[in-house]
This record gives structure tokens, sequence and C-alpha cells, in this order.
């Protein structure tokens, strides 16, 4: 049976070779690990705060549930990683490579991944809140029941990527392609939505299909007045209109008037 490497005390690894070293529940803040070859480490559960993965090498490392408050991971090789569960606020994982990353549940508020190549990444029930996902490659991705409320998406490929239950609210999605994502389930309010192609083809509920047909019926044309004389057009979108005066404040009620 091939025995794990056992870590030393020192905290210096630039450039060593670390392949699948046990670095569980270890305290190793402000640790330096650039270039380092770290393919199947175990960091679960250790203290990583201010550590240094610049152009590391941790493919397939398992980093469940460890604290990684101000780690550098630029330039670094990440695929297939293990961040479940891991506590990573603020982030910075701009244009690396994530291809089949595993972030489920992680705590990834204030996030920077603009322009990552999230290709099958999994993210569900990860916090999300204020991320920056700027033309991140986010296709097929999990992001079933994540919060990303606040989040910047602007220009995200999301296609085929399931966003399920996710909590969209005030997320900014101008010009992210949505082609064939599945929203069912998922919370839209004060969303920026997509007004283009990248919007086409999506699956989603009848929450989401009333809203859009309510905001479109308010708009003052002819069109959505020959709509409105369609009672079955308007008992939908009004159905929307019903559910959402009972969860605003008495100053937005009057925004929600029933259709006539």
């Amino acid at each position: 049976m091939k025995k794990e490497k056992k870590v030393n005390e020192d905290i210096n690894f630039r450039l060593k070779d670390c392949r699948g070293v046990d670095f569980r529940g270890k305290n190793l803040n402000d640790a330096d690990f650039s270039d380092a070859i770290l393919e199947h480490a175990n960091f679960e559960g250790a203290q990583l705060r201010g550590a240094n993965f610049h152009g590391a090498n941790l493919r397939e490392a398992n980093l469940k549930g460890a604290f990684l408050l101000g780690a550098n991971f630029r330039e670094a090789c990440l695929e297939d990683i293990n961040f479940q569960e891991a506590d990573m606020p603020n982030i910075d994982l701009c244009d690396t490579k994530l291809m089949g990353v595993n972030f489920s549940g992680a705590n990834m508020k204030s996030a920077n991944l603009q322009w990552a190549n999230c290709h099958r990444a999994n993210f569900e029930n990860a916090r999300l809140v204020q991320a920056n996902l700027k033309h991140a490659n986010l296709y097929r991705a999990n992001l079933k029941n994540a919060k990303l409320i606040d989040s910047n998406l602007e220009g995200a490929h999301l296609r085929n990527a399931d966003l399920s239950n996710a909590d969209l609210q005030s997320v900014n999605l101008l010009n992210a392609d949505l082609t064939g994502a599945n929203l069912v389930g998922a919370d839209i309010d004060s969303a920026a939505w997509p007004l283009s192609f990248g919007s086409l083809n999506i699956s989603a509920d009848e929450v989401i299909f009333t809203q859009l047909l309510y905001h479109a019926l308010t708009i003052d044309c002819s069109k959505s007045k020959e709509l409105l004389k369609i009672k079955a057009v308007r008992d939908i979108a009004n159905s929307y209109c019903h559910a959402k005066s009972k969860t605003v404040g008495l100053s937005h009620r009057e925004c929600y008037r029933e259709l006539k």
C-alpha cells in the first residue's frame, strides 16, 4: 500500500513536488506554494488564509472545507479540483481554468471569476452573492440552488447551464447567453434580463413566464392592448400581479396593478 507523504513545519513549498501530500487540517496561513506540484494533494479543512498558489499545479487536489480568504490562485492549474464547502470569500479566480471543479456548498461571496473557464463546474448550493462572473464560461455548469444575488453575469456563457431554483435577484444578465439553460424555480426579481438571442429557448416555470408576460403587457402600445382584450392572456399575467402584490411593501403595491 502506498504511504502518504507527511507535511513538515516549513510553510515555504515554492517549486516543491508535493504530489499526494497530506495537509489535512494544517495551519498553512500565508504559505508559499507558488509553482509547486500539488496533484492529488489533500488540504481538507486546512487553514490557508493568504496562501500563495500562483502557477501551482493542483489538478485533482482536495480543498474540501478549507479556509481560503485572500488566497492567490493566479495562473494555477485547478482542473477537477475539489472546493466543496470551502470558505473562500473574495477569492480571485480571474481568467483561470476551472473545468470540472467542484464548488458545491462553497462560500464564494464577492469572488472574482471574470473570464474564468468554468465548463462543467459544479456550483450547486454555492454562495456567490456579489460575485463577478463577467464573461465567464459556464457552459453546462451546475448552478442549482446557488445564491447569486447582486452578482454580475454580464456577457457570461450559460448555454445549457442548470440554474434551477437559483436565486438570481438583482443579477446583471446583460448580453449573457442563456440558450438552453434551465431556470425552472429560479428567482429573477429585479434581474437585468437579456433581450437578445441569448435568452431564447430557455426552460422556465410559470412564475417566470407570467412575470415576463406581465411586464410586456404593461407596455403602452397597440399590440399589448390587443392582447389585453383576450381574457385568458390577461388572467395569466394577473396571476403574477396578485402574487407579487402580496410580497412587496405598501409603497410598491401600486406598481403591480391588475391589468384590465
